[in-house]
Parts: structure tokens; sequence; C-alpha cells
């Protein structure tokens, strides 16, 4: 993709086309995902990696190598706004205007509209239909899968999967998992046509997909996914409620064959003690 490709790029400040035009130039050299590396002579980076070489390359010289650091060090500087609530009628969006950039986990999308704009933004496209005057319109775009928190730490959570993605229990994983059986860096998961490529980097307590231990393994949508005691089922949109409740698990039957099994000591120690009292009935009379 070229500079000249974004809309209104040559409207930007010269500080931000250059920024914009060596980020870009990255995605030219077929760079990996290399944990740990800032530097693209590593042949690839990571997330907040990228981030670093990219700010540095263009003389932003405090920005931090961490990204827990780098989420501070953004809002320290004021233009950073945090949301915390759950209710769209939040008094946090009151200073939502047209420019503005909306993160929600790992997806952004920006607000725009054909009403006039602050001076420091960018002209809308002259392109426009008369039909769509005065209107905001917030352009998004869904991901294609999502992990879905089933238990221990995560229960509950969605993560967008976008790429190349790290999970584990350090805070620098782009999913990081707050739990002492997860590995530091446990797997890597790539986002592919048919499914998440899962990768177990190494970890102790092994990586699992429907209860099948892998190195590697393709991860499809209503599948579950398994860091030791760690679940996660894989969400595409258009998925309904009863195809994301039906997780394969193997151990169900347990319980089952569980109660079975007591019913039967059960039964036995039922037919034990009937014996002895007749072996005792029997004796007392004389007849044994």
């Amino acid at each position: 993709m070229l500079p000249e490709a974004i809309s209104g790029f040559e409207n930007y400040p010269p500080k931000v086309q250059r920024l914009l035009t060596s980020a870009l130039e990255l995605t030219t050299r077929n760079l990996d995902y290399e944990y740990g590396s800032a530097d693209p002579a590593n042949g690839g980076m990571d997330c907040s990696g990228f981030v670093y070489f990219v700010l540095k390359q263009n003389g932003i010289d405090d920005v931090p190598r961490d990204s827990s650091e780098q989420y501070i060090w953004l809002r320290r500087t004021g233009k950073f706004e945090p949301v915390v609530s759950q209710k769209e009628d939040s008094f946090e969006f009151d200073n939502l205007k047209p420019g503005d950039l909306l993160l929600f986990g790992r997806i952004g999308c920006r607000v725009s509209s054909d009403r006039a704009v602050p001076a420091t933004m960018p002209p809308p496209s002259a392109k426009k239909a008369p039909s769509e005057d005065a209107r905001t319109r917030v352009r998004n775009t869904l991901p294609k899968f999502m992990l879905r928190g089933v238990s221990g730490a995560t229960f509950g959570k969605t993560f967008a999967l976008v790429g190349t993605m790290v999970i584990g229990r350090q805070q620098d994983s782009d999913i990081p998992v707050p739990a002492e059986e997860i590995s530091r860096h446990h797997a890597r998961l790539q986002v592919t046509p048919d499914g998440v490529l899962v990768e177990d980097m190494g970890s102790a307590n092994g990586t699992f997909i429907n209860d099948k231990r892998v190195k590697n393994g393709i991860l499809k949508p209503g599948e579950e996914l398994r860091l030791d005691t760690v679940r996660f089922m894989l969400v595409a949109p258009g998925m309904d409620a009863k195809q994301q409740g039906a997780v394969p698990r193997t151990e169900t039957a347990k319980p089952a064959a569980s109660q079975g099994s007591g019913k039967a000591v059960g039964i036995v120690i039922g037919l034990i003690v009937l014996a002895a009292a007749a072996f005792a009935a029997l004796r007392y009379f004389g007849m044994v």
C-alpha cells in the first residue's frame, strides 16, 4: 500500500506523512513476528517493538519500549481518553467528535462527518453522496475470529484475533492471561482463511485443541482451545448462541460413569448387608 492511497494523506502535517510513509515501508519487507525484537534487522518485530521503532525513527525519543508503558505514556499526553463505562450514553462520550479514533480492544474505527470539521482535521473527500449530508458515519471492521474465555481468569472475556498474536502469562503478550499454569509466552495464534493456526511455544503444561495436545494445529469456529486448565472457544461473526455453546468436551461423560459406578457399589454393599443379616437369623434359630 502506498501512502498516497490514504484518503487525505496530502493534508496531513509533514511529520505525520513521514511517520506513515516509514510505517508502510516496513510492510514491504516481508517481516515476521519476532517476540522481543524492536529492530527489523532481526527479521521481524513484536507489536510494541514496531511502535517503538517507527516512532524512534521519526524523532520521538521518549517513547517507551514496553506496551504497558506505551499505554501510560500515551495517556499522559492528554490526547487519549479511556472509556470504562459499559453504557452507550456514558458522559465519557460527550467530547466525541468527527475525526476521533475509537478503539475496541484491537479494533479501531474513525468517526467521520460530512459537516464542517475542525481545521486540524483533513477535509472530507469531495466524493460524497448528496443524500449523506449532515450524517455522522462510523467506519469499522469486524474481526474474522474472536476468542471467548469459558473458564478461569478469562471467563466471559472476548479477544479479537488480528494477524499473528501471542497468548501467555506475561503482560506484554498480545493476549495476557493472569494464571500460574500458563507459560509466559504459551502459544502463537495466526489468523488464516480456514481458521486460526495454533502453535505451542514450548509451554510447560501444553496446548490443546478439543482436548488433543498439539504442537501445531488449526482451530476452527466452535472448537475449544485449552491452555492447561484455561479454556477458550473460537467464535466467528454470525455464529448463533447454540453454536457458541457447543464446545466439544470429552470429559462430560465422566460424571455419568461415576454415578453408575456409585450405584453398582451401593447394590453390592446392600447385598452383603442382607446376606449377613440372613446368616445371623439362621444361626439364631439354630439352623446353621
